[in-house]
């Protein structure tokens, strides 16, 4: 189970869901759902990169399975919690969030199984992507409410950020 997970959850098949996505939002003419999607996942991939690149932590030494690079922040985990929230944020039931944590939480399991991640780098990897999710989505709603509703008060309607 934990080499299905780390075959499904890798990069390439994430990009290809993420891809897909995208196409079917901007078909339906939803662009802000589309744009939010790729770019929650492009900014989580440069963020778990840029951390890897100054954490510098080294993997267990003990992997089942080959990895490269290094550890801090797990790649898998993070993209895995971009796209999961992101979809969960689309649809908007409570079903599909409860999907999404089990998806998250047997992805960092199944990279700490494999040893080729400790849990804190696993952890890590779920919140990173979360939470880019959760602000790039917020604010491109933040974005459209203003367009819809105007300046929410007189500052902002004088041009000073609310």
């Amino acid at each position: 189970m934990a080499g299905t997970l780390n075959a499904v959850g890798g990069t390439l098949d994430v990009t290809a869901v993420v891809v897909v996505l995208v196409v079917i939002f901007f078909a339906r003419r939803e662009w802000r759902i589309g744009i939010s999607m790729v770019t929650s996942f492009l900014v989580s991939l440069i963020a778990f990169d840029s951390l890897k690149a100054i954490v510098g932590r080294a993997r267990p030494l003990d992997a089942i399975l080959a990895a490269g690079g290094d550890s801090f922040p797990s790649g898998h985990s993070a993209l895995a919690a971009a796209l999961a929230v992101g979809i969960a944020l689309v649809v908007r039931r409570v079903w599909v969030w409860v999907l999404a944590i089990v998806w998250g939480v047997l992805l960092a399991w199944s990279r700490t199984y494999l040893l080729v991640h400790w849990l804190s780098d696993t952890v890590a990897g779920l919140l990173l992507g979360a939470s880019i999710s959760i602000v790039i989505f917020w604010s491109v709603h933040r974005v459209r409410r203003r367009e819809v509703n105007g300046p929410a008060n007189a500052f902002e309607h004088a041009g000073y950020p609310g």
